[in-house]
């Protein structure tokens, strides 16, 4: 049986055995498909996997810096298994829950552990918190839970962070009990191997007041389905030119007093795209490999201000790809390059 929280781009392994005569597996999932599978000498091992992602088909990565709002990198799905004869009549049915999210782990990676980030103060800023049942979540305030929130149903929870709190040293996390964070291995059975944690804080936040002015905010979306924060601070910036067809205009108003030829003419059109290298210095290496979620990440925004209303604004940006070498120096820079989308120019 899959554990109750899932990843929707790891393995998700139902394995189904019989002392009947089964000849396959229907597996229907609330909100999206219905599927059949062969057996073998009453035996079937099927991988839902790829039927879970369709669910995020259309997914809004939004977050609401001025409330708690479940995101939509988690849903909870019933799915039901029914095993069937030659005749497809059913021999037998079992349902189940679970959580599914929108993210990927590593074999030897831990969901759900303490997590230490960094917020900017003044810049729009939110922390993940997963509860797998309806709870109370809080903000603490050095050390202390001074505020509560209320989660409705299990998923994922973007908790804003404001100013309004204070303090120099923050956390969020569950009232409800201990963490219970999980690692993932290559046992089919067993795709997340639990643990009781130790203390109900699952984020650590560290209040950055002084900063540099001139910088890139990006947000993402990292491999566990939480928002993710980080200012870079600006190296240069580079602008590729790429020029379109060439019009010759021969001839047209030949003027002989300026000796004008005019075997001359002008570009009809041209393309520029801005590449911005940033850069987040002397990082330690868990900041390093947080940041690293940067580089894979589908979701990226560049943030462009507020608008009239105090509402953040952002850009879809996307980061570079190439090679990225982490050292096992205790401290070293995390560099990459965002890529903003083509200008739009003038054409002829």
């Amino acid at each position: 049986m899959p554990s109750a929280t899932a990843m929707a781009f790891n393995p998700f392994v139902i394995h189904c055995s019989s002392t009947d005569t089964i000849a396959s597996l229907e597996c229907a999932i609330s909100g999206g498909a219905t599927i059949t599978f062969d057996c073998y000498a009453n035996d079937c091992i099927c991988d839902l996997r790829e039927w879970l992602q369709v669910l995020f088909d259309g997914i809004s990565f939004d977050v609401d810096y001025s409330q708690l709002v479940k995101s939509g990198t988690c849903k909870t799905i019933g799915i039901t298994l029914t095993a069937l004869d030659a005749d497809g009549q059913s021999v037998g049915a079992v349902m189940f829950n679970t959580d599914v999210i929108w993210g990927a782990l590593d074999i030897g990676e831990t969901f759900d552990g303490i997590r230490e980030v960094t917020w900017w103060s003044h810049y729009p800023f939110s922390v993940g918190v997963y509860t797998p049942t309806p709870s109370s979540l809080y903000v603490s305030v050095n050390g202390a839970p001074n505020y509560a929130l209320t989660a409705n149903s299990a998923g994922i929870y973007n908790v804003p962070i404001t100013n309004s709190y204070g303090g120099s040293r923050m956390g969020a996390g569950t009232l409800d009990g201990l963490v219970l964070d999980g690692t993932f291995d290559s046992t089919f059975d067993l795709t997340f191997r639990g643990s009781a944690g130790t203390t109900d804080e699952q984020v650590r936040i560290k209040v950055a007041s002084n900063y540099y002015d001139e910088g890139y905010y990006l947000r993402w979306v990292d491999r566990r389905g939480f928002a993710c924060y980080h200012l870079f601070k600006s190296v240069q910036k580079q602008l590729k030119v790429s020029a379109g067809e060439f019009q010759r205009n021969n001839l047209y108003n030949h003027n002989e007093r300026y000796g004008y030829l005019n075997g001359a003419g002008r570009r009809l059109n041209y393309t520029r795209q801005e590449t911005i290298p940033v850069c987040a210095p002397l990082v330690s290496q868990k900041q390093w490999d947080t940041l690293s979620d940067l580089l894979t990440s589908p979701v990226v925004d560049l943030f462009m201000g507020y608008d009239e209303n105090d509402v953040p604004q952002w850009s879809s940006v996307v980061i570079e790809a190439g090679t990225y070498t982490k050292t096992d120096e205790d401290l070293q820079d995390f560099i990459c390059n965002i890529v903003k989308p083509d200008l739009t120019m003038q054409s002829l």
